[in-house]
């Protein structure tokens, strides 16, 4: 009975990559990228899965970039702010969709009320699969069963989806805020000193450099891979991260010491 399982898995992965083929000829990235991930939470190691998602990736996240800017043209700011999130569930460190969601959020913030009342809700989670550890696709949005009837999906729907993009937000001082329990690391980053440090779920973060306007410049790696660039991170702002078993932290510069060329952060759960 197992074997049978998993051989209607193998097969119903097989049909979505057929249906991810035919939607990329048709010129549709964005509806093959979906099937190719639904065929990659089928079978993980499947190379050819993984060299269409990480193909198709950048076309797809371009995509809904573009919806993302039409519905804000148009009034329709849940659906692009739906739009938006599909996009930084493709590409996490898109710098256009960040830039794109702090602007709708500075902007239409209330209007959004709901749709992010929901997304926290759920706990923040976003469908996820691990398609290669060598790849950045490796954390690939899963797509709904019928990925063509987005535009007929409430916002609270998707929103419950989509992974979180990366955003600033003030934080307090870091005695007030660890004495408090919101980091549940706090580390302390030099040139001189300590340039690298094995964090959370083995999230390796490098220092590599401060700026005279009390920035941070930081490589995160997963392993030797590198899977994030953080730069130019202000003091009291930080940035969303994905740890390397796949759960979602809070990155809060809470000290930059340009002089003594060193910084301090924290991390706690998104």
């Amino acid at each position: 009975m197992m074997a049978v399982g998993f051989g209607l898995w193998g097969c119903a992965g097989r049909t979505a990559y057929q249906h991810g083929v035919e939607a990329e000829k048709r010129g549709e990235a964005h509806l093959a990228y979906a099937y190719y991930a639904t065929a990659a939470q089928s079978s993980p190691d499947n190379r050819s899965y993984d060299r269409a998602i990480r193909r198709l990736g950048p076309m797809a996240a371009t995509h809904w970039m573009t919806e993302a800017k039409l519905a804000r043209a148009e009034g329709r700011y849940g659906d692009a702010w739906k739009a938006c999130m599909r996009s930084l569930a493709i590409q996490p460190d898109r710098s256009e969709a960040l830039s794109f969601y702090d602007d709708l959020q500075s902007r239409y913030g209330p209007r959004l009320a709901g749709v992010e009342r929901q997304w926290k809700q759920t706990g923040g989670k976003a469908l996820a699969i691990e398609v290669s550890p060598k790849t950045p696709a490796g954390r690939a949005e899963l797509p709904e069963s019928r990925p063509d009837l987005r535009d007929t999906e409430k916002p609270e729907e998707a929103a419950s989806r989509m992974a979180p993009p990366a955003i600033n937000r003030p934080v307090r001082d870091v005695d007030d805020a660890d004495a408090s329990g919101e980091f549940v690391a706090v580390h302390k980053l030099s040139r001189d000193g300590d340039r690298e440090v094995t964090s959370v779920d083995g999230l390796v973060i490098r220092f590599r450099q401060t700026s005279n306007n009390l920035s941070v410049d930081f490589d995160l790696f997963d392993g030797d891979r590198r899977v994030q660039k953080i730069r130019e991170l202000k003091a009291g702002n930080s940035r969303l991260l994905l740890s390397p078993r796949g759960t979602w932290y809070r990155l809060s510069v809470l000290k930059v010491d340009h002089a003594a060329e060193s910084a301090e952060i924290g991390l706690n759960p998104a």
